[in-house]
């Protein structure tokens, strides 16, 4: 891991990430990117055009200095490489031109408990960021602090996508010295036989937890409770508008819900 990207509005919860994203930078020795998306001002429709370029231009300039200090600050407390990036528009935007100029291995983003605005932005965000990265992402809830990775979780479903993750998941945690579980939420719509087929699959590269359960998020939010892991990893799967009329996505629940850092494979 050589790069680690975290955008950031400079709010507690965003500061949490940019902390938690600093403390994995130091571990893997990798440097960390700040990004701060600028909106456009209102101005009055008869405002001269001189109003908005200079409203633009001290906005710039004010984030562009707040930023810089900023990056110092984390650099020397982590003693890590730190760069930074402020620009007017979408952070979205931002992400997938960064990424098309230099890899990006990890991103990390803060958010906030569901039930509130604030978190529905957050969401959306982190759903656009998603869609057009191609790195791992991982969502850190506002309470939540660094505290090591000793015990990590992959959730899965056995589909083949996910699968593939597993692994690229066991080797991004092994700088951590982590204990790895993988745990899988079995449905009454699970048979034997399947039950049966996933053991013999993963009894190669860990022992897999199956547990019965309806409730797949509270499941999991359960599991994470009961193993004191310090962070739970998926795949998200991409849907069709028409497939997201009748499936109601974990990802976003357990980006909402858990109390402790999600990582999503995109």
């Amino acid at each position: 891991m050589k790069t680690i990207l975290c955008p950031t509005d400079f709010s507690e919860n965003a500061q949490g990430a940019v902390r938690y994203a600093a403390k994995l930078a130091s571990v893997n020795g990798a440097s960390l990117f700040l990004l701060h998306a600028l909106h456009v001002p209102v101005v009055d429709a008869y405002a001269p055009a001189s109003t908005m370029t200079t409203m633009m231009d001290d906005a710039f300039q004010a984030a562009e200095k707040r930023m810089s200090n900023y990056a110092e600050e984390v650099a020397h407390d982590h003693q890590i490489r730190v760069e930074s990036r402020v620009a007017f528009g979408l952070l979205s935007d931002m992400v997938e031109e960064l990424e098309s100029s230099q890899p990006v291995d990890l991103v990390v983003l803060g958010t906030r408990g569901a039930g509130n605005a604030v978190n529905e932005w957050l969401g959306t965000t982190a759903s656009q960021i998603m869609q057009v990265s191609k790195a791992p992402t991982i969502v850190i809830p506002g309470n939540a602090e660094y505290q090591g990775l000793r015990r990590v979780g992959y959730a899965t479903d056995f589909s083949s996508d996910s699968d593939m993750m597993i692994e690229q998941f066991a080797n991004m945690m092994k700088p951590f010295n982590a204990e790895v579980f993988v745990v899988h939420v079995s449905t009454s719509s699970d048979s034997s036989d399947e039950l049966d087929r996933i053991i013999k699959h993963f009894e190669n590269a860990s022992d897999p937890v199956t547990i019965k359960g309806e409730n797949i998020a509270e499941e999991l939010n359960a599991f994470i409770w009961d193993n004191s892991l310090n962070l739970l990893a998926l795949k998200r799967h991409k849907r069709n508008w028409f497939d997201n009329l009748f499936h109601k996505s974990i990802t976003k629940e357990m980006i909402y819900h858990s109390n402790v850092p999600v990582l999503v494979f995109n």
